[in-house]
């Protein structure tokens, strides 16, 4: 197997850093630079001169990847993953899962050479032990994003790195195809909490699966793209459900999968897609690494992030060159690109780098449409509309998610989020913060994050004769459990927010509900 001109520069800069004495060393390479194709060149030479060889990813489908790739370079291996038919010790080349490795260290086999693909995740205190466990071994990790949300950084690990190519250098030599980016309405994550540098994933949750957001998902898929395949990157398991019902809804073959997915129909999913039978395949990190379907055309942000390395695996998705494809197109429904940046702009690609934007960015006001900086005339190369700065030329900040955008006259007045109105507003959505969410569960041991946008609705939509058949329904549970009455009370206080107050007669002209208003096991925290 051949490999590209910049491919083979890189893996001298490797060579060179170990002949400096490196023994630990981190090669930078962007999706779709063809990173595996690289350090199975690597094992190959080393299993060439006899030293034993071991590859450490922490998915199924990044060994499976291994092993096809090492086999194009005709180095046999043997695979270290739970109960997998390929186990075979006696090979001096080994692959093997993070996890699987883990349990049997008392087995591990030997290594003089280890790659570690995915290295942005060799941080983790399980992951630190296995590279301990080899300290004479020249350990080469291999990542796309070497950015990290948390205090540690890969330099704590790595004691060199090797930057292969920028996304913008491929993009130049045809090794990536380019891009149109465009952005859409988006949640509003003003009352969602930070925890370890990313958005609380059940407030995050609650505030993507807002109906009207769904639906707005949908219809600009429909509307652009359609026919086009297309990659879903979700808030949640649930919400990934949601919207694939809502693709089929309007007659667009969808499909979900996640990591609890089984691996047999999680191939028999990825073939149906590969073949053009589903047209936009929805998944929660699952195809965010290790997933190669060139022809995949659309990226769907339908989750805001804060991780710069999620933001740029999502979109390297689609950034793959196929035959009969042009352009890549990212829909962006979580103002991703205006937090994290375009996926070819100038960054800082160290072992210590932070995720911090080096550019700025404009949104047209008509289109959506994203572009790196400011044409010379301040117009939408797509539509000729006036374009708007989401960076303040006045201090260089992000303007706040919240904002009405008012150019770079304006640059740091910024109505209230209550009065916020302009593209990034859908029309007749309701919109519930958590604020509103939290306020109407107060009730100790229960936890907001569980409940749904629609359930929200209905709880503020109730009529009193619904709160009425609901509350016999828990009078009725109290007497078969035999709790005591204040029971019935607490939970309708916990779903309505106020204590049950009925006028006389009023519980016995109306029956007990059938069903729960909001189901119990969802409620619980």
């Amino acid at each position: 197997m051949n490999l590209r001109p910049y491919q083979i520069a890189a893996l001298h800069r490797v060579r060179e850093a170990v002949r400096s004495g490196h023994r630990r060393i981190a090669m930078i390479s962007p999706t779709g630079s063809g990173k595996t194709v690289m350090f199975s060149s690597v094992i190959r030479d080393a299993y060439a001169r006899g030293n034993p060889c071991l590859v450490m990813a922490h998915r199924g489908e990044l060994i499976d990847q291994t092993v096809e790739k090492l086999a194009a370079f005709d180095v046999p291996c043997g695979v270290i993953m739970g109960s997998d038919h390929r186990t075979d010790s006696t090979w001096p080349v080994q692959v093997a899962t993070t996890q699987t490795l883990h349990r049997r260290m008392a087995r591990r086999p030997p290594a003089r050479v280890i790659v570690y693909d995915e290295a942005h995740h060799a941080l983790a205190k399980s992951n630190k032990e296995i590279l301990d466990a080899y300290p004479d071994a020249i350990v080469l990790g291999v990542t796309a994003t070497p950015w990290r949300q948390g205090r540690l950084k890969l330099d704590t690990l790595f004691t060199a790195s090797v930057l292969v190519a920028t996304p913008a250098e491929l993009m130049q030599q045809g090794y990536l195809c380019g891009y149109e980016a465009f952005a859409y309405a988006a949640p509003d994550t003003s009352h969602v909490r930070t925890v370890a540098g990313e958005f609380h994933q059940g407030e995050l949750d609650a505030v993507c699966r807002d109906s009207a957001i769904i639906g707005n998902i949908v219809t600009e898929y429909a509307t652009h793209a359609r026919g086009r395949k297309a990659i879903v990157f979700p808030a949640s398991v649930a919400h990934s459900r949601e919207l694939v019902a809502a693709f089929r809804a309007v007659g667009i073959n969808a499909a979900h999968l996640d990591a609890n997915t089984p691996r047999s129909e999680r191939r028999e999913i990825i073939e149906k897609y590969r073949a053009g039978w589903i047209a936009a395949l929805s998944s929660v990190a699952v195809l965010s690494e290790g997933f190669d379907v060139p022809d995949a055309e659309v990226c769907i942000l339908a989750r805001p992030t804060k991780s710069l390395g999620l933001h740029m695996q999502c979109i390297g998705r689609v950034l793959r060159p196929a035959q009969g494809k042009v352009r890549a197109l990212i829909h962006d429904h979580g103002e991703n690109l205006i937090r994290n940046g375009l996926p070819d702009e100038e960054r800082d690609w160290s072992l210590g780098a932070t995720s911090q934007l080096s550019i700025a960015k404009c949104r047209c006001t008509k289109c959506g449409y994203v572009c790196p900086s400011w044409t010379a005339d301040g117009k939408c190369s797509k539509c000729g509309e006036q374009m708007v700065s989401m960076r303040c030329s006045a201090c260089g900040k992000l303007k706040p998610r919240a904002a009405k955008f008012l150019g770079d006259a304006d640059p740091c007045r910024c109505v209230a989020p209550a009065d916020r109105s302009g593209p990034d507003q859908i029309e007749d959505s309701v919109r519930i913060a958590l604020e509103e969410i939290r306020a109407r569960r107060i009730a100790a041991g229960f936890a907001a994050e569980k409940l749904t946008l629609e359930d929200i609705r209905r709880i503020k939509d109730a009529s009193s004769e619904d709160k009425a058949a609901e509350f016999k329904r828990l009078l009725a549970v109290t007497e078969s459990k035999g709790y005591q009455r204040g029971w019935a009370s607490h939970q309708y206080r916990a779903i309505f927010g106020v204590w049950p107050r009925f006028g006389e007669g009023v519980l016995d002209s109306v029956p007990a509900a059938r069903e729960p208003f909001i189901p119990l096991a969802r409620l619980r925290s």
